[in-house]
């Protein structure tokens, strides 16, 4: 064979290695099986949450645990943990392991849904894989309502608290109530629902929508207070000013007010411009949150003139809250008429005692 020759083929062989490279050739997928070891595969739950509910006292078996293998996101086998056999042959490839126990309902009462995964696991031709341990933690959302003495001492017997998720999933908490509720977990929250929940004398979602003012007020000032923020000049106040004329409910848009805020009647509520306001707040007919007006604090732009009120805070009617100092905690109910200038600690009830009253007949003139 002369040289011309061997240059030649030397020549076409790399022409071939070429063409492989760009894809003219795919390599075969990897076949075959592997092994997965269970012996190291433990359960363990990590939430120390649940020690504080009732589901706690009963013992979790772990034994119950449902495990289900992955791959691509499809269950390619099931077991119950007690029952997993020690190895576990599966083809060749990426997978996953996920633990659960319990049903994941809408809603129910002391019915926790435990659930983890593990990492990422792959099974290689002919070799054992090593399954790791999963941690598993509560996956549903658990209430617990807790009623103070006080509280119960002015609820009447049947009187209970709906909590509602999403639209349909509801748990009702009568007073005597110590279970927890658990509920499947849902994206985002709802205004609404709370607001109509807090009102037992709301006959339909439509009343409360067509026919309560203190949500018509609520409504407006939520856009006003964004306009206000994104620094629009007038607007913001026409329109609150607007509401203020056909609710009676003066909302000043620079109040910066939390979620699940609740107008009950409504009628003379002020709430000033440097108000701060938590979640989960209701106020009566009457309440105002106002400014003291000290020399200068007005002028001054970096001061505010007006209370901040915690989470949970109910204000009756009539009430009077003055000035930037004062701070209401969390957990307060402030009586009607109460009249305040200064702080109020978490979990304070105020009220103000009876006025002395003198009833006398009257006498007609013959």
């Amino acid at each position: 064979m002369n040289k011309i020759t061997i240059y030649l083929l030397a020549l076409l062989a790399l022409v071939g290695l070429a063409g492989c490279k760009e894809g003219g050739f795919e390599p075969e997928p990897e076949t075959g099986v592997g092994k997965l070891s269970t012996a190291r595969l433990m359960l363990s739950i990590s939430n120390e949450e649940l020690r504080k509910s009732a589901s706690w006292t009963r013992s979790v078996e772990l034994a119950d645990f449902v495990v289900d293998i992955l791959k691509d996101g499809e269950t390619v086998r099931t077991y119950r943990y007690a029952d997993m056999p020690g190895v576990i042959e599966l083809p060749v490839g990426t997978y996953t392991a996920k633990a659960h126990l319990g049903e994941n309902p809408e809603a129910d009462w002391e019915a926790p849904y435990y659930a983890g995964e593990s990492e990422p696991f792959a099974i290689v031709k002919d070799r054992i894989t090593e399954a790791q341990t999963i941690v598993c933690k509560l996956a549903n959302v658990r209430v617990t309502i807790v009623y103070t003495e006080e509280l119960l001492k002015h609820m009447a017997d049947d009187a209970k608290v709906n909590v509602v998720m999403g639209d349909d999933a509801t748990l009702s908490f009568a007073k005597t109530e110590t279970r927890s509720g658990y509920f499947a977990y849902l994206e985002g929250s709802n205004t609404l629902a709370a607001t109509f929940d807090g009102d037992p004398a709301a006959g339909s979602k439509e009343e409360v929508i067509f026919s309560y003012p203190g949500l018509y007020a609520i409504f407006v000032y939520r856009v006003a207070h964004e306009l206000y923020e994104s620094k629009v000049p007038l607007i913001p106040r026409i329109m609150s000013e607007y509401a203020h004329g056909a609710t009676g409910i003066d909302i000043n848009p620079g109040a910066q007010i939390g979620e699940y805020f609740f107008i009950d009647h409504g009628t003379g509520i002020v709430v000033g411009e440097t108000t701060i306001i938590g979640d989960h707040v209701k106020l009566y007919q009457g309440a105002t949150l106002g400014a003291l007006s000290p020399a200068g604090m007005a002028t001054n732009p970096n001061v505010r003139r007006h209370p901040k009120v915690g989470n949970n805070v109910v204000i009756y009617a009539n009430s009077t809250l003055l000035g930037g100092a004062t701070e209401i905690g969390d957990n307060v109910v402030v009586g009607g008429n109460a009249f305040l200038t200064s702080s109020v600690a978490p979990n304070t009830v105020v009220s103000v005692k009876n006025p002395e009253m003198t009833f006398r007949g009257k006498h007609h003139r013959g």
